[in-house]
Formats: C-alpha cells, structure tokens, sequence
C-alpha cells in the first residue's frame, strides 16, 4: 500500500504481512528455514511535515515582513565578477540578478530591490545570501539569517552587514559588505491581528503528529534532512529558472545534517558564550557591590535591608528586581536587534568573540597561545609514550615467539570445528542474507562507519540544541525577541504588584475587623445609651438561649469531636506505621502498572484526540493458507534434517579417532548446544516482538507529549544559531 495521507483525507491503509526474500528471490536460507514476514503499513503521512512546508491550511493575519537589499560592496578582486542575491523566507524564493562586472572605487553591485513577504511564525528566518561566479558551485560570500521574532515592530533596521564564508582550511574569508535593511509591518489597532500572532506564539512550533505520534530522535532528523533533499530536487529541477544545487544547499543549511566537525566546535565554542554571558552578569553584579560607584551600591546595600528585615517584601522585591532587568536595558533593545542582522564569524569557526575570549581566558594569554602551549604539552607525552611503548614492544616480541608454538598446536586441534561453525552458522542476526554479504566484504565496514557517522551526528544535534536552550534561557530577560520579553517583564512587575497588594489587602481587611469588633465591645459597655441597653439585652438573651438549648449540645459535641481526632489520630498513626519501604515498593509498582494499563488501553477506551493517530491499522491480514502450508513445510525440512545425520552414520565405516579428533568432537558438539540455545532465545524473542506489533496494529494510545503554551512562546526566542555559518 503507499500514497499521501492528510487530516481530513481517506485513512490510511491497515497493515499486512509481507514475506521477506534474500538477493536471489527466494524466501528460505540454505538450511531450507524461512526468512519470515513482516507486518507493514507503509504509506505518505503529510501530517509529519506541515510545519517544514510552512504553507498552512488556513493562514493567520501576523503582518508582513519589508526586506530592502540595496547593494553589495567591498567585494574581494578574485569575486568581483557575476555577483548575485539570492533571497529566502519560507517556501519563497528569489533571485536578483547577476552583475557581470563589479566596478567603480567600491566596487559595488547595486539592487535596490524590495521584496515583501506575508508573515508566517515568527521564528522562521529570512535568509538573504551573496554569491559570485555562474559555474555550478558559485563562491559564497557570506550570508545572514533573520527570524522576525528579533525585529521590533512597525520599526525598519538598516544595517550594513560584513559578509564572509568559510573557506576550505576552515578560516573566515571575507566576502564583502551588504547593505539591507527589515522592517515587521503589522496593525496593532487590528484586533484580529493581535489574537491571531498570540495564537501563533501559544501554539507549538511543529505539526501536533510529531508530538501524538512521535518518532526516534534519529529518524525525526533524517525526515528533515530528507525534506531538504527533496526541496533540492525541486528547486534544480522544477523550478523555473532553476536554483544551482549548491546554492540551494547552502541557503538550507544542508551541512548540519551530516556529519561536520566545524558543527562541534560552533556547538562548543557556543556554550562558552553562554558562560562568558552568565559571568558578565556576575560581574556586572560585583560591580554593583564593589563600591565603584558609592550612591548606587549604598542605594542597593539600604534595599536589601529593608527587603531582610521586612519579610513581606521580600519576595515582591525579587519579582520587581528581576522584572527592572529588561526595564533597565530597554534603551539598547534595538541595538541588540541590529546585533542579530549580522554573522558571528569568530563562533562560526569555534572561537570566542574578543570580549568573551578576554572574559574566560585573561588578559595574559590568548586563544591561539593556549592552543601553542597545549600542542607543546602533547609533543612531550607523546615523546614520553613513545619511549614507553618501545620498551613494552620488545618485550611483547619475546612473548609472543615463545607463545606461537603453542598457538599453534591449538589452531590444529580447532580447525575442524571452527570450520564447521563457519559453515552452520545462523546468526541471522549478525549475518543478514549471506548471498549479499559475500558479495560485498565491505558491507560489515561500511555499516560500522554509518553507525559512527549516525553517532557523531547525534552528538552535534544534542549539543546544538543544549547551546539553544541555554541562549533561549538568557534571551527571555535580555530583549533576544522584544515581545516575549515586554510580556516577561509585565508578568513579574504585575507579579509583585499583586503579590504585595494581596498581603495588604488581607492585612487591612483583619485590622478592619478588629477595629469593629474593638467598637462593639467598647459600645456595650456603654449601658446608658441605646445602643448600650440593646447590646445588653441581646446578651442576656444569648445566655438564656445557651443555658436552656446550646450548652448540652455544645458539650456533647466537643466530646464527640474529641474522641473521633483521637480516633482518627491512632488510626492514622497505625496507617503510617504501614508505609514501609516494602509497602511503598509495592504501592509504587501497582500505580506503575495501572498507568501503564491506561497508557496502553485501546482507543476505543477513555478515547482523546491522540487515539485518531493509533486506530489507523486495527485490522492485520494474514493469509492463513500460506500459514499453514509455511509451517507445513517447515516441519518436513526438520523432519529431513533429523534424519539425515542417522543415516550418514550408518553408511560411514567405524574407525579409531585419535585424540585431536576427539576433541575437536566434544568442542563441535558444546557450539552445536550453544548455537541451538542462542537459535531459542532468538525464536521467543521474535515471538515477543511479534506480540507486541500485532498489540500495536490493533490500536494503542499515545501520550500526548504537546509542549505547554509558554514554552512555545520560550521556543521562538532566537538563539545564537541563526548567526553561524
């Protein structure tokens, strides 16, 4: 089965069992045993990539995006011919043309060229990238990635940005200048407008399949990279005129899906950053302390009394102080936004920004003196290893020239066997089809260096993602994406505020109460007034009535209250005394499985939104014929087998077997016993799996691992990623 399946489309088709074939078509291994089946569904699921096409179905009013590309200047000699821009945002994309000959004192290309672009969500960049030459891998000149969640709005950023390129021996090779300029247009006045962009930061950032119906890490980066693939094919193909491969590759970022050591030493050389930011705010706060400027550091010294000695400020003050942060540096918002129009060269290649280098580094040593002093360090050890290592050779020499005559002797005895092992080997396992295995020696090493590959991949991934989260973190305070951060600094002012005004709310409203009751009593006792003479007939009215018909029931009561907390009390006492660590294991294991019977259940049961993504393939069709007449077979293969050893034993004639043989024997018959114990374990391992994809093609439910509505909104905060190259 295959084809495309979306929301609201036909349901995808149910699973089947499929037969399994080797390289020769044929469905059984050399000992006549089967390959097996497997059960599949296979088929396009268009959910898993609505938010890579960033086309949605029903378009949200969020604005536009203005971008203004004026020229390109300063472009090296060796660059100065067929200069072109290529510019992205979403499924957009467009190209200025090429100018042939850059010339003049600046040698510029000018465009002067505007481009608008509807908004979409507002962490995806817009990519404007320079390049030179009309050969199928023109040279990049440097380019710069812009999500519009670092842009204010309804306000233009002119920049005048430095471009550069990684080179071949991994240096920044200066490309140039460009002039741009980005302006985020939107009707604030407009109602809709502004529901319709909260909606978009509430909501996640990918499809909801990918979070109901997830997939390995793994494959969820290969699905991308694929994606990409294909935007590839259909830009150097499909479109008209059509896009170079490597440009396209270029303005995708196709480079961090496979494996790049430069992407390790940005991911690292990122994490630096974060440090370096974390101890500048440390600094920052010493220096308050330090004295430098004595008003402020007494200004600070007498609020921190204050807040010590009065406790119901105290956690109003740190909500109020930690929202005066962006307060304070909201007068450099927008020169940290022209900040994100730009290209980090020195992270792009693994080094610290001078300021940073300065910070974790100190004032006597640079970057590249510390890497000299390290290679001198590595040139001793491996002089000091060498020494070692010659030493330890030539006593392992004279070892093993004495253990080789006795090597040898061994080999003799277990050539037979290793040779029957070699040759009833099953280890389907670890073998695979063994016609495509003995036709290429290299599969086995080219696997391995795939799983390698596939690691180091997934190392960067995970690094680079830490590095994100870690700058998003920093970004929520520091105007990284002005809305979220105007939101965060109302929230924690409006937080103390309310905090604050709910104690002295409850503190006016107890010392109401006790001035009236202070009033109450000063009034009755007051008895020449009337409010005296009324007061004091309600009273001894009050005790007539609790004489005559309250006391009794009151009393009762308070014995009846009594003796049932002293109940409770020792019933509770006797419960707690219950709660041993065994009984907690045991109630924790119960709890376990009940959520796990939940977790399971068929989404027939409790139905939710996630159980339309499991009840797809509850039907499996299995030919029971071909079952039958399988197993039908199988049974006379072992049948064959078990007969042939018998009758090969009376046709080969009795002789005396020496003891080489013998042993040779007992060592092939302990392999048989272990290749047949592994062949079991195997087999009910294989019946497990099936079990359990025959559980999950009825329909079973998914926990829905949807990211909460503020960290949605944290997600969209940009990071230092969208500056590297």
């Amino acid at each position: 089965p295959g084809g495309r399946f979306s929301a609201g489309g036909p349901p995808p088709p149910a699973a089947k069992w499929y037969t399994l074939y080797d390289a020769k078509e044929s469905d059984k291994n050399a000992e006549g045993e089967p390959y097996g089946e497997i059960l599949l569904a296979a088929y396009i699921d268009e959910e898993y990539l609505e938010h890579m096409h960033h086309q949605p179905k029903k378009p949200l009013n969020l604005g536009q995006l203005e971008l203004d590309v004026f020229r390109v200047w300063d472009v090296p000699e060796q660059s100065a011919n067929d200069v072109f821009v290529v510019a992205k945002y979403g499924p957009w994309w467009t190209r200025l043309p090429t100018r042939a000959n850059v010339e003049g004192p600046e040698r510029e290309a000018r465009y002067d060229s505007r481009f608008l672009f509807p908004a979409l969500d507002l962490h995806v960049p817009v990519i404007v990238a320079a390049f030179a030459g009309e050969g199928d891998t023109p040279r990049l000149l440097g380019k710069i990635k812009v999500p519009i969640a670092a842009l204010g709005t309804n306000e233009r950023y002119f920049k005048v940005v430095d471009l550069g390129s990684v080179d071949a021996n991994g240096a920044i090779a200066l490309g140039g200048k460009m002039d741009v300029a980005l302006t985020y247009k939107r009707d604030v006045e407009n109602a809709d407008s502004s529901f319709d962009l909260l909606k978009q930061y509430l909501k996640p950032t990918c499809s909801d399949k990918w979070y109901l119906n997830p997939i390995p890490e793994q494959e969820q980066a290969k699905v991308a990279k694929r994606h990409k693939e294909l935007v590839v094919y259909s830009l150097t193909v499909a479109a008209n005129p059509p896009v170079r491969d490597a440009v396209a590759r270029e303005m995708l970022d196709f480079a961090r899906h496979e494996f790049n050591a430069r992407v390790i030493q940005t991911s690292i050389a990122r994490l630096q950053c974060v440090v370096g930011e974390g101890l500048e705010i440390v600094h920052a706060i010493d220096a308050v302390f330090s004295w430098r400027n004595p008003f402020i550091t007494a200004f600070v010294q007498m609020v921190l009394f204050f807040m010590i000695n009065s406790p119901k400020v105290f956690v109003p003050g740190c909500l109020f102080l930690l929202g005066a942060v962006p307060l304070a540096t909201f007068p450099t918002r927008r020169k940290r936004a022209l900040a994100q129009i730009a290209t980090d060269m020195d992270v792009s290649v693994g080094k610290l920004p001078p300021h940073l280098e300065l910070l974790l580094n100190g004032d006597s040593l640079t970057n590249e003196q510390m890497k000299a002093l390290e290679k001198d360090a590595a040139k001793r050890a491996s002089a000091d290893a060498a020494a070692e290592a010659a030493r330890a050779r030539a006593e392992a020499e004279k070892a093993a020239a004495a253990k080789k005559e006795e090597d040898d002797a061994v080999a003799a005895i277990l050539a037979d066997a290793d040779a029957e092992s070699e040759a009833d080997s099953d280890d389907e396992q670890d073998q695979g089809p063994k016609v495509a295995g003995s036709l290429n020696p290299f599969t086995s090493l080219m696997r391995q260096y795939e799983e390698l590959t596939a690691m180091i991949t997934s190392i960067q991934a995970a690094m680079d993602n830490v590095a994100t989260v870690l700058e998003q973190i920093l970004g929520v305070l520091s105007w990284r994406e002005p809305r979220v951060t105007f939101f965060a600094m109302c929230f924690l002012m409006l937080s103390s505020v309310g905090y604050y005004g709910g104690q002295t709310f409850v503190e006016m409203a107890l010392r109401f109460a006790r001035s009236v009751g202070t009033n109450a009593v000063v009034a009755s006792r007051s008895e020449n007034t009337r409010v005296g003479k009324a007061v004091a007939a309600t009273v001894d009215f009050y005790e007539f009535v609790w004489r005559a018909y309250l006391e009794r029931p009151y009393d009762a009561t308070v014995a009846f209250v009594d003796e049932t907390t002293e109940s409770f009390r020792a019933f509770f006492l006797h419960v707690w005394g219950l709660f041993t660590l065994k009984a907690i294991l045991k109630a924790s294991r119960l709890l376990v499985s009940l959520y796990m019977l939940y977790a399971l259940r068929h989404p027939a049961i409790l139905p939710d939104q996630s159980a339309q993504f499991k009840s797809a393939s509850k039907s499996v069709e299995v030919d029971e014929a071909a079952e039958a007449k399988k197993k039908a077979e199988a049974e006379a293969a072992a049948a064959a087998e078990a007969e042939a050893p018998s009758s090969a034993e009376s046709a080969a004639p009795e002789k005396k077997k020496s003891r080489a043989e013998l042993e040779a024997e007992a060592e092939r018959e302990r392999r048989r016993a272990a290749r047949a114990a592994k062949k079991e374990a195997r087999r009910k391992q294989k019946e497990k799996e099936e079990a359990e994809k025959k559980a999950k093609a009825a329909g079973a439910s998914a926990i829905d691992r949807r990211p909460p509505a503020p960290l949605n909104a944290f997600s969209r905060i940009p990071s230092r990623g969208y500056q590297i190259l």
